[in-house]
């Protein structure tokens, strides 16, 4: 999240430090976990998310997240270059907030069946954190 939130700030800084005459319109699209299908082999943040709760055998932490198609990302993408209104703005891309218990259950439900002991539990401490996104 830091890495994005610098990245995100020095592109806006990086953008107001120009010339006038030099200056172009930026977009920046800022997705929350990203789920749907992968066409990479390497580790990706929300990868590594799916993959901790599928391996990690503990119960899940009590954090809301926001998640994302990928495939909706890619039609933000293309939006961002098309609309003129989302000159020189920031999107969030969250089309709901799940718990990580949900998608413990929805992993167990399609690889338990197939040897994989994905822990639907949810940790019982006091901590937690509940939010939604407007959409």
């Amino acid at each position: 999240m830091r890495s994005k939130t610098l990245a995100e700030r020095a592109a806006w800084d990086f953008q107001a430090a120009l010339p006038e005459e030099e200056r172009f319109d930026i977009v920046v699209l800022n997705p929350a976990l990203i789920f749907g299908p992968a066409h990479q082999t390497n580790d990706f943040a929300s990868g590594e998310v799916i993959r901790n709760i599928m391996t990690s055998g503990k119960p899940s932490a009590r954090v809301k997240m926001g998640n994302v198609d990928v495939r909706d990302v890619a039609k933000a993408h293309l939006l961002a270059v098309k609309v003129e209104a989302a000159k020189n703005r920031r999107f969030l891309l969250v089309s709901r907030c799940v718990w990580p218990r949900e998608i413990a259950a929805f992993l167990a439900a399609e690889f338990n069946q197939k040897g994989w002991s994905v822990n639907t539990e949810e940790k019982t401490d006091g901590d937690f954190l509940d939010y939604d996104a407007n959409t």
